[in-house]
């Protein structure tokens, strides 16, 4: 009896499932995870069902070797690493944002292995189809990001600028907070990430897949459409003003173009490590030289908008220096263990220097990692990433495929463009892009070398071994090791992520609600934000704001109070506490809590400036005049406000001694 021929779902299911990952990360990356409170939950039950399909249908197709193994249990102690320092975190409001990036980085990770083990397993046609659908899925998100960016520069900025820049918050920053609206003004494009440098970034990352397809595609008509978009893409680096993203596309083009062409790397492979080498040495010798000047170079604050005035500007280059400082600080706190995650932007404001701008992130993946999870966190991630690395350059030379070589240069391009590019921005903790990289890293360590012929030929020569996977065998405990490391992270989804999503949801519409100026459905929404998430300071603060505005004095001021005792560290906290009591006329408790805002911040004017006005109305001119003083150590742009406020209480003291 002829059997049946396995139906399409049946012998396409891998792709299936890895198409529907796609899907996810694209949405991701045009609505952002942290753009609105519901965003991140959405997309990591998407991931997350993904996943169980994937260990249903796929893991018992899939046999996976030893090493591939190892490296996935490599990410999960990095992974029980980030539990232990999100645990030991100062405000664990922080932490959670990095800490549900690795949850799903995990995930990513996993779902790319399997797939890829599994797709040629079922159908030998479908070797390739996980690296080209990877490919296409960043030729199209880049496009469409740039296509956004070309929008946003010709119609978006001007009212984008003038929403932001009348908004009332705003009033609380200085000068060097605000990046926004200095990109809005310099008109620098950030599509969807809210950040030139950033963006710039993603799109060097992308770069390597635009170029590889474009070398690689045979039609003319859609080599000229990727020639125009390469085109597009370079219009869009020059927008961002990115020198880092420029740098980084630069390398990638290099690099790609080198490693698509491998026999003339192993003819000349002397010569190119020669090369490579002495190329090294002169970028490190370029980088010293930037680095001393940015050193001695005058502080004045120089944001041009011409592209050659901003390539040369050391201004970023010795604020990005000033972060290294600042973090070299607090790394002696707990060198080995780390101060927690989200410690470096929790820990700033004591630490801040006067030149440099307000920061969560050191601009730098490793010194951060070094920072918040200490010398051994920083040691299990670089054994994982390196080790990646290291699999994936040994299957493209080993590979005596072309075609799986040609599809593994943009993989392994892009890998070490965000690791290069995460040295000089905080690419490493936007979600959407570290997602991309851990899918370039599960695509490399569930690849194997094809060693003749292509994928179909090999998989009959070797009795079902290819690209992606190879003949199920006899190892049960090592599936059953997956579906551990894939699903007890779930575990960790109510506390990281789904009960602080709902409560920033309530909290979300409870500040529409206040611009609305419907205070009483606002104090609704607030409890509910501070039920379901009691930890996040911001919740209990706003809750007790609106308390307070609604006449609850004595309930606002014992919630704002319990704000302060779950962020120790806020000095915006303390200071809205004293506004409160100086509102209702408890001069000597708002002086409190103004003096321990700025003790917290030392180096924000506003809580100086704050200060003395409360000095002021007690009649302590004395005070009030040190303090006017203090409130102009650090340029703002409401410094012309505080020095005519100190004028007029230095005209006040001359008219007393006269």
């Amino acid at each position: 009896m002829q059997k049946s021929q396995p139906s399409f779902v049946h012998q396409n299911a891998p792709l299936i499932a890895f198409f529907g990952l796609l899907i996810i990360l694209f949405l991701s990356h045009l609505y952002p995870q942290q753009a609105y409170p519901l965003h991140s939950l959405f997309i990591v039950m998407c991931i997350c069902l993904v996943l169980l399909v994937v260990l249903l249908r796929c893991l018992s197709q899939s046999s996976l070797e030893r090493s591939q193994i190892l490296w996935l249990c490599a990410y999960c102690v990095f992974l029980c690493w980030s539990v232990a320092a999100a645990v030991r975190a100062p405000l664990i409001s922080e932490a959670r944002p990095a800490m549900v990036s690795f949850l799903e980085g995990m995930w990513v990770l996993i779902i790319a292995v399997l797939i890829l083990r599994s797709s040629a397993a079922i159908r030998p046609a479908n070797a390739y189809q996980p690296l080209r659908l990877v490919t296409s899925f960043f030729v199209i998100t880049a496009l469409l990001l740039c296509l956004y960016a070309i929008y946003q520069y010709a119609w978006g900025f001007g009212r984008l600028y003038e929403q932001l820049k009348g908004q009332e918050q705003l009033l609380r920053m200085d000068r060097i907070e605000w990046g926004i609206l200095h990109a809005l003004k310099e008109k620098r494009v950030f599509a969807s990430f809210g950040n030139p440098n950033v963006f710039g970034g993603f799109l060097a990352l992308a770069f390597p897949f635009v170029l590889a397809s474009t070398v690689g595609v045979r039609r003319t008509w859609l080599r000229l459409a990727l020639l125009a978009q390469i085109a597009l893409t370079c219009v869009v680096l020059y927008l961002t003003k990115s020198r880092g993203g420029m740098l980084c596309a630069a390398l990638a083009i290099i690099l790609t173009l080198l490693l698509l062409n491998r026999r003339l790397l192993l003819q000349h492979a002397k010569t190119i490590r020669i090369a490579f080498l002495s190329a090294i040495v002169l970028l490190l010798l370029v980088a010293g030289l930037l680095i001393r000047a940015a050193a001695l170079a005058p502080s004045e604050e120089n944001r041009s908008n011409a592209l050659i005035q901003r390539l040369t500007n050391l201004t970023t280059v010795r604020e990005r220096l000033f972060y290294l400082e600042i973090g070299a600080q607090m790394i002696p706190r707990a060198p080995l263990l780390g101060n927690g995650l989200g410690a470096y932007g929790v820990l700033y404001p004591q630490y801040r220097l006067p030149q440099a701008r307000e920061s969560r992130y050191v601009h730098n993946f490793a010194a951060q990692l070094w920072i918040e999870q200490g010398l051994i966190g920083l040691i299990v991630f670089l054994i994982f990433a390196i080790g990646v690395l290291v699999r994936g350059m040994r299957i493209y030379w080993s590979t005596e495929d072309k075609r799986q070589a040609a599809l593994l240069t943009p993989v392994i391009v892009a890998y070490v463009i965000f690791l290069l590019n995460g040295l000089v921005e905080y690419t490493f903790y936007v979600r959407e892009i570290f997602l991309d990289w851990c899918l370039l890293g599960g695509l490399m360590v569930g690849c194997r070398a094809i060693p003749g012929g292509t994928a179909s030929h090999a998989l009959n020569q070797r009795g079902g071994e290819a690209i992606g996977g190879s003949a199920p065998g006899k190892n049960g405990i090592a599936r059953v090791l997956i579906i551990v490391l894939g699903l007890a992270p779930i575990i960790l989804l109510p506390y990281f992520l789904v009960r602080p999503a709902v409560g920033l949801f309530y909290s979300y519409h409870g500040d529409q609600a206040v611009r609305e100026g419907n205070k009483a459905r606002a104090l609704v929404l607030y409890r509910r934000a501070y039920a379901w998430d009691p930890a996040h300071s911001v919740h209990a603060a706003r809750l007790g704001r609106t308390q307070f505005d609604l006449g609850q004095f004595e309930l606002g001021i014992l919630k704002m109070k319990r704000a302060i005792q779950l962020n120790p560290y806020s000095a915006s906290l303390r200071h809205e506490l004293a506004q409160a009591y100086r509102r209702i006329f408890q001069y000597q408790e708002a002086i409190h809590y103004e003096q321990q805002a700025v003790r917290c911040y030392p180096l924000h004017p506003l809580y100086h400036y704050y200060l003395s006005l409360l000095y002021e109305e007690i009649g302590d001119m004395d005070a009030a005049l040190r303090e006017a003083e203090q409130s102009l150590i650090v340029e703002s742009p409401f410094g012309a406000a505080y020095e005519n406020h100190l004028r007029r209480l230095r005209e006040q003291g001359k008219g007393r001694q006269e």
